[in-house]
Order: structure tokens, then C-alpha cells, then sequence
């Protein structure tokens, strides 16, 4: 019980202890950070650049702790090398004094090798002969070959001391409690009798079968394992995890990793552990305890030990030697690296308004277990690389090897000091591969700040200081406060990026980010944005009303936008001398913010408008182009846009406007043709209405479509049916409704001579056979005075007598019609029979096409027969 309590004392005493050198570390970081703050904000006061400042001072106390560090060095070198050579001196009077003692039998070490094989040169002996061991004279070291046992013995030397150098580099703080983590602590092992008691087999025959099984596995030797008629392929153990990776390691650091193998054979099987790769050997160790036969299914562990010296990546093996072959469990070390990107390489910032202000976020991440200083610039601003000297002479990298020493980081912005050392790498190998950043060398880590240790430098990189010139170019794009600094490893940090316009129209501008370490590529990103000079626009400025016509009414709707975060009041104002004509509704309206407002515009072209309009109407092109003006309050510019259309007349015109027909029997149709003309640039339906019984007009009865500016050419036919004097009115309707008339006039008489029907129809009738049909000519006069009153003339031949009337057939040439008689005299209240003959026949001109049609025929069909011949 007291040893309980005294080590619960000691665990409290330890993290009271902790807890104050944390906090002692705080204190000591923020004062620091205080005073550099203060220092820059005297400096920039001055005038002077903090940056450059801060930079000279970290690469003086650099340059003063190396200096420091290397005169120590050569010290305690000088102290070592002094302390060795009285040793050696004492060892070596010592053997002088003491005889050799005897070699046990067994293999012999490399010394006595040597000396064998150069005593049997001495003698004469090829090197075939077996070595003897002759015993050592001082006369052999006079000898020339005795170099080779020189060269060996301070090899072993080196080696040695390099080990111990090694192990007390490696070694940690010693703890205040005794533990398992003592080096002379043994694992505990099984007393010899309770291993007897326990029969692993039951039998003796198992017994020596398992004696057996492991000689044969200490040996190497392997063979198959058939369990149940089954032999086992594949890998005998299986890892957890199945990848050993250290990742993000710092040098001087032990990291530690258990991997667990379980048996994944049928039956007992071995592991024996056969070590890892040649070029892991010095930063890999490996504690295994080989647990003897295990059943299947069953499990061990194994203790990886990764103690890295270089800042490097490592890949390679741990191999182990199961009972049916050899598997190995592959291991990789990861070295913390910077892995820097951005979310965004386009920021677009769309529209924005001159004198307004608008802010987007670049963020900057880092997946990385390495951190690094950062800045952010405009892509055409240069940067001068200042580097500090990286090749040290060969006695500095000698020196540097052993020793580690450590001071204050300061950081990329001059906050914090940066420690550095330098390690010397196997082969020939570049210098910036196997250098970490600054980052690396300089952070804290956050366990070591938990825990208030510092940092053991990592490595000696070379410092750039980064030189921008001032840019005294206005850019409407900008920077937040946070340009410049450092990102640690697994962090994000984001950067406002800020658009202010100055000019309308489209920008762009491209930034770069620059990092201090060298191994980081420059990341660009790409800024555009509009600026537009007022917060109200119309997204539709130029609206288009096609063709109209005088005296119509026309509408349409003009979407007003605003991008302002307030209710503005806004007044419609339309360009004089179209008042009468233009109408914008309301002429005063207010639109809310971040909003859209409708407004009516209301057209109505009056026949005054080529005058009214003056400047804003072309008469020859008839285009109309009229500006409206948006005023928008406490806003000096107006919002503009323009009203276009081309106005043209809807008129229709018929010519004649007066037609006189005369004189028309009652048994006749008089034709007369009228023009209608479109004077309008648009199509237009038309038609005549209402139209008398008397009148018909042709083509499509008087309706139809007609074209712009064209012509059309009407028939209008009068048949009266009565005898009497007929005056009257066509009316020709638009489809817009509007009417235009047609003046006519006419009288109706009866004829001299009737005909007792006026339409004859023959039967059907064969070539050169004759149809007949008869009909009377009436003389429907009953005396032989002159009528009251009087008949209208009709032509231009002279006035017929009253009394008998003569008359006679006209027929049109080549006619196969035959009246006869085709000339006569009907005495009033008398009729006339006529014959009317219809005989058809074959005209000349139809016999010769008919021919000719027959001979071609003929013609191709004989050349078609001579072709398919000839083939």
C-alpha cells in the first residue's frame, strides 16, 4: 500500500511539474510574440520594411548559434579524440604485460583471421591452405600487410563508437518510476517444470515429433502441412495491420507499432522471425519472442521499433520463417511533406456595382503533416529569392553528425525563430532532397507542446527571404489582412479576396501563392468579375415593336431590376414630342430591394406622328427610334433604354374609286376590272361584303390576302335584273376592321330581241357525228310605233327602226358549232326557229402532234431493241 501511494505522490508530482513548465513555455511564447510585435509596429512607424528586418535577425542569430555550437563541438571532439588515444595507450601497455589468453575452440574473429592469413603469406603458403594462428610477435605490425589489420581494428572502432554515439543520442529522459520500459527488465518466462507438466501433444511420439519440427524450422527447413487429406497453400500467418506505416516521422523521435500474427493454418505451426531489409537495418528493430508451436487460429505480437536519422522516405519487409515457408509483412515510412492546394483556381465574382464592394473566400489547405510559410501575390509582381549558403565543409558536416542543438523558431513572418541541423546521408545523393523545410525543422510538435519538451532540430534547410517590390498600380481587386504566414500540417486558413470596381466593364486579375518551402510548387488562381455603374438596369434595353400601324394600339411589358439592398423610388419619363403617342404606366412607381418591377408601355401611333416625332422618326425608312428614361432617386445617372418600331398606314386603295357601267340588258353581264393596292409594309386580309344580288366579284368572291405593297387585280361583274337605273356602294373590309368603298353606277333596259333560252347543252357526241338542238329568236314588240319611252341606245351603230329587227350569229373561228340560220328578220309579236348543230372533228394541228408523239415512240422503241441485241 505504500508503495501504491508513494507512486501516486509521484504521479501527481510529475504532472504538477509538467503543468508548470507548460505554462512557463506559454508565458515565455507569448511575451516573446508581444515584444516582435512591438518591434514591428516601431519599425513600420519608421517607415522601414518589418519583414526584411526580421529576416536579417533570424539568419544573424542562426549564423551565431552555429558558430556557438561548432566551437563546442570542436571541444569536445578535441577531448574525445585525447581521452582515446590514453586509452588506447593504457590498453595497449596492459597486453604488453599480460600474456594472449587462449582462443576457445570454435570459429575464430576477424582479427585472428587476419592475422592467419598474413602470417601464412609470411611463410610462403597459397591462400588455399587452411589459416593458422600463430602467436602474435611485435615484429608483425612492422609489416606491410599488417595496414589491413589496422584498417579493420579502427573500423570496429568506428562502428562501435558510432553505435554508442547512436544509443546515446536515442536515449529518452530517464523516467522517476521504474518500470517494464528498464533496459534489464526481462519478459517472464515459463519455469522449466511447468513446461514438462504440460504435454503439448499427450504423448512422447508428439513430443518428439515437435522436437523434431523445430530443430527442422531453426534450420530453415521447410516442408507441406496436409491436415484431413488437405495441404495448405498460401501465407501461413496473417498481419494486423497489414501495412506497418509510420507516417509524418521526426528524426531522433522512437516511434513503436505492434503487429499481431495469427496463425491461419490448419494445424500447429512455428514463426521465426528473419529480420528486415539491409537498408532498414539501421532505423528498424525488431523484438520478437518466438512463442513456439502455436495452434491454429491462435496469435502473437510483434514490437516494431522505427528510430528515424534521416528525412526520408522507407519502404521494405519484415520477413518471417513459418514451419511451411517464409512471408514477410511489408513496412513503409512516410516523411512529413507539405501537400498544399486550393479550393478554387476561378473566383468569379459576376456583377457588381462601381463604389459597392464585394468579398469571396480562396481557401488555402494543407493535408501534409508538414507546415510551411505562405504568401499571397499578384502573378506579375516579382519576388527576389534570397537563399543562404547550404554547402558546409566536410569538417562542419563531420561535426554537425552527432550533435543536435535547438533555439527558438521565430516563423516565416519573423515571430518565431527557426533552429536548424544538419545531417550528412549515405551515397551520393542531392542536398534539397534529403534537407526538410524550415517547417519541419522549427514547428513544435503538438504532443511535445502538450508535454512542455522542445523540439530537437531535424535538419539544416537554407532560408528564403522574400523581396516584393511596393505595387503602386490601382487594382480593383484585393486582399484581406491575411496575406502572409505560416499553415501548419492538416490545416486550412482562408483568404477574403475583395472586389471594389472603379470603371464599368470586365476585370480580371490573376494571384499566385508563394510558400517558403522550395519543394512547393506556386499555386495561381484566377479573379474576374463585371462592374456596372448603377444598382437599377433594364435587362432588356433596346425594345423592339416590329411593324405597327397608324391608329392601332400596341403593349408590352419592360421588366425594370434592381441590385440595391434598399426600396428605391423610381419616375418613367418619355422624350418629348411623343406624349401623345408613347405611355409608360405608372409614370411613378417604387421597387423593392433586390427585386424586379413591371412597367406598361402602351404605343399609339397618331397620323401626326412624322411630325410629332421630329429627329426620333425617319420618313423615308418610316423607323421610329424613341428614348425613355428611368430616374431613379438620389441617383445623378438615369437608366435608359429605347423604343423601336416601324409604322406604317393601313390603307388599301381601289382604282378606280367610281365605276359606270351604262347601259346593260337585263339579259346580260357587263365585266369591268378594279385595282386594289396595299400601301401598308404588312400583309392584310380583305374582303367585299354585304355585296347586292345584281353584282358578283371575282377571283375567291371578292376576299383573299394581299401581300405588302402589292397589287391586285379584281373583276367585278354587273347583271341587272331589272330595268332601272342602279347606283350603289362596295364596301371593302380589313382585317382591321376599317372600310373602304367602291362607287358604282348603271342602268337596266330590255333587249330589242329575245331568245327563248340562253344556254344550250348537247349530248354526248362522237367524232364527225352531228347533235342539233333548236331554240326561237322573239321579237316580244307587239305594235309597230315607237315605244314610251323612249329605248336607250346601246353601241355605236345607228338607232334600229321600230318594226321589224334583223339579226345575226357571230361565231368564234374555228368553231365545230353551225347555226343556222345565222342571219334573219322577227316582225313584232313574231319568232324565229333556229338550228344549232354541234358536229366535232379533228383539227390538223391535233392530227400532226398525235403523229409526231407516234413516231417517237416508235423510234425509242427500235433503239432499245438494237441495244439489248448488241449486248
Amino acid at each position: 500500500m505504500d508503495a501504491v501511494l508513494a507512486l501516486k505522490n509521484s504521479i501527481s508530482a510529475n504532472r504538477e511539474t509538467l503543468r508548470k513548465f507548460q505554462a512557463w513555455g506559454q508565458a515565455k511564447a507569448e511575451l516573446a510574440e508581444q515584444r516582435a510585435q512591438a518591434e514591428k509596429e516601431v519599425i513600420l512607424a519608421q517607415g522601414g520594411d518589418a519583414f526584411k528586418h526580421f529576416c536579417h535577425q533570424r539568419r544573424r542569430q542562426e549564423l551565431e548559434a552555429q558558430n556557438r555550437a561548432f566551437e563546442e563541438e570542436q571541444k569536445l571532439r578535441k577531448h574525445e579524440i585525447v581521452s582515446r588515444i590514453l586509452k588506447e595507450e593504457a590498453e595497449e601497455a596492459r597486453r604488453k604485460q599480460r600474456p594472449s589468453p587462449a582462443r576457445p575452440a570454435g570459429r575464430p574473429i576477424l582479427r585472428d583471421q587476419t592475422w592467419s592469413y598474413v602470417a601464412a603469406f609470411q611463410d610462403g603458403k597459397g591462400p588455399a591452405d587452411p589459416p593458422c594462428c600463430p602467436p602474435l610477435q611485435e615484429g608483425r605490425s612492422a609489416l606491410p600487410q599488417a595496414s589491413l589489420l589496422v584498417k579493420a581494428a579502427s573500423s570496429e572502432s568506428v562502428q562501435a563508437d558510432r553505435g554508442s554515439l547512436g544509443r546515446e543520442a536515442g536515449t529518452l529522459a530517464q523516467p522517476e518510476i521504474p518500470g517494464l520500459w528498464k533496459e534489464d527488465c526481462k519478459p517472464y518466462q515459463v519455469p522449466k517444470e511447468d513446461v514438462d507438466q504440460k504435454s503439448v501433444g499427450g504423448t512422447k511420439t508428439d513430443k518428439d515429433i515437435l522436437a523434431r519440427t523445430a530443430q527442422q524450422l531453426c534450420r530453415g527447413v521447410t516442408h507441406k502441412q496436409v491436415a484431413s487429406r488437405r495441404e495448405f497453400r498460401g501465407c501461413p500467418f496473417h498481419s494486423k495491420p497489414k501495412l506497418v506505416h509510420f507516417k509524418d516521422f521526426d528524426i531522433g523521435k522512437v516511434y513503436k507499432k505492434k503487429i499481431t500474427l495469427i496463425n491461419a493454418t490448419y494445424t500447429i505451426n512455428y514463426c521465426k522471425l528473419v529480420g528486415v531489409e539491409e537498408r532498414l537495418g539501421d532505423f528498424i528493430h525488431i523484438d520478437f519472442d518466438p512463442p513456439g508451436p502455436m495452434p491454429a487460429g491462435m496469435s502473437c505480437e510483434v514490437l516494431v521499433t522505427f528510430k528515424p536519422t534521416v528525412n526520408k522516405d522507407l519502404e521494405g519487409n519484415v520477413s518471417f520463417l513459418a514451419q511451411t515457408g517464409r512471408f514477410s509483412v511489408p513496412l513503409k515510412c512516410s516523411a512529413k511533406k507539405c501537400s498544399l492546394s486550393l479550393d478554387k483556381e476561378l473566383i468569379d465574382f459576376g456583377s457588381c456595382v462601381v463604389g459597392e464592394t464585394a468579398s469571396r473566400t480562396v481557401t488555402l489547405t494543407n493535408l501534409g503533416g508538414l507546415g510551411t510559410g505562405f504568401r499571397f501575390l499578384l502573378a506579375s509582381e516579382c519576388c527576389e529569392m534570397d537563399t543562404s549558403p547550404s554547402v558546409f565543409s566536410t569538417v562542419s558536416v563531420l561535426l554537425l553528425l552527432s550533435s543536435n542543438f535547438t533555439y527558438e523558431d521565430k516563423g516565416f513572418d519573423g515571430n518565431v525563430a527557426t533552429s536548424f541541423s544538419k545531417q550528412l546521408t549515405a551515397g551520393n545523393e542531392s542536398m534539397p532532397a534529403d534537407v526538410p523545410s524550415q517547417k519541419e525543422s522549427g514547428k513544435l510538435d503538438v504532443k511535445e507542446k502538450e508535454e512542455g519538451r522542445p523540439v530537437e532540430s531535424e535538419g539544416v534547410t537554407s532560408t528564403t527571404i522574400v523581396t516584393v517590390p511596393p505595387n503602386e498600380e490601382q487594382t480593383e481587386f484585393s486582399l484581406g489582412e491575411i496575406t502572409e504566414g505560416e499553415i501548419g500540417p492538416f490545416s486550412t486558413i482562408k483568404v477574403p479576396v475583395i472586389f471594389t470596381p472603379i470603371v464599368p466593364g470586365t476585370v480580371s486579375t490573376r494571384f499566385k501563392v508563394v510558400f517558403k518551402n522550395q519543394q512547393c510548387p506556386t499555386l495561381y488562381f484566377k479573379v474576374v468579375g463585371v462592374a456596372i455603374d448603377v444598382p437599377v438596369w433594364v435587362p432588356k434595353p433596346n425594345v423592339d415593336l416590329k411593324i405597327c400601324m397608324y391608329d392601332r394600339l400596341y403593349q408590352d411589358s419592360i421588366l425594370v431590376h434592381t441590385r440595391s439592398k434598399t426600396a428605391l423610388r423610381l419616375h418613367f419619363e418619355v422624350c418629348k414630342g411623343l406624349q401623345g403617342h408613347l405611355e409608360l404606366l405608372p409614370k411613378t412607381a417604387c421597387i423593392q430591394a433586390l427585386s424586379s418591377y413591371s412597367v406598361r408601355l402602351k404605343f399609339l401611333p397618331r397620323r401626326s406622328l412624322p411630325e410629332d416625332a421630329g429627329k426620333y422618326f425617319d420618313k423615308e425608312s418610316r423607323v421610329l427610334e424613341a428614348p425613355m428614361t428611368i430616374w431613379v432617386a438620389d441617383q445623378i445617372k438615369p437608366v435608359g433604354f429605347t423604343v423601336h418600331a416601324i409604322v406604317t398606314t393601313s390603307d388599301l386603295e381601289l382604282s378606280p374609286s367610281a365605276v359606270d357601267f351604262g347601259y346593260c340588258t337585263i339579259y346580260e353581264a357587263i365585266r369591268t376590272q378594279v385595282s386594289l393596292c396595299n400601301h401598308s409594309l404588312l400583309p392584310q386580309e380583305f374582303g367585299f361584303v354585304r355585296l347586292p344580288k345584281f353584282v358578283d366579284i371575282q377571283p375567291n368572291d371578292g376576299f383573299g390576302t394581299i401581300l405588302p405593297l402589292e397589287t391586285l387585280q379584281l373583276d367585278v361583274i354587273f347583271q341587272p335584273t331589272k330595268a332601272k337605273e342602279y347606283n350603289f356602294e362596295l364596301v371593302c373590309k380589313s382585317e382591321i376592321n376599317r372600310c373602304f368603298k367602291l362607287t358604282c353606277r348603271a342602268v337596266g333596259v330590255h333587249p330589242l330581241l329575245e331568245l327563248s333560252h340562253y344556254q344550250v347543252k348537247f349530248a354526248a357526241t362522237s367524232l364527225y357525228n352531228t347533235s342539233v338542238a333548236t331554240l326561237y329568236v322573239i321579237n316580244s314588240r307587239l305594235s309597230m310605233n315607237p315605244p314610251t319611252p323612249l329605248v336607250p341606245h346601246i353601241g355605236l351603230e345607228d338607232t334600229s327602226p321600230v318594226g321589224p329587227t334583223s339579226f345575226e350569229f357571230l361565231l368564234p373561228p374555228d368553231s365545230p358549232i353551225t347555226i343556222s340560220p345565222s342571219v334573219g328578220t322577227v316582225w313584232p309579236g313574231k319568232r324565229c326557229l333556229v338550228r344549232v348543230a354541234f358536229r366535232p372533228v379533228l383539227t390538223r394541228e391535233l392530227i400532226h402532234q398525235e403523229a409526231l408523239q407516234a413516231l417517237t415512240k416508235e423510234a425509242e422503241a427500235k433503239s432499245v431493241h438494237g441495244g439489248a441485241g448488241g449486248g
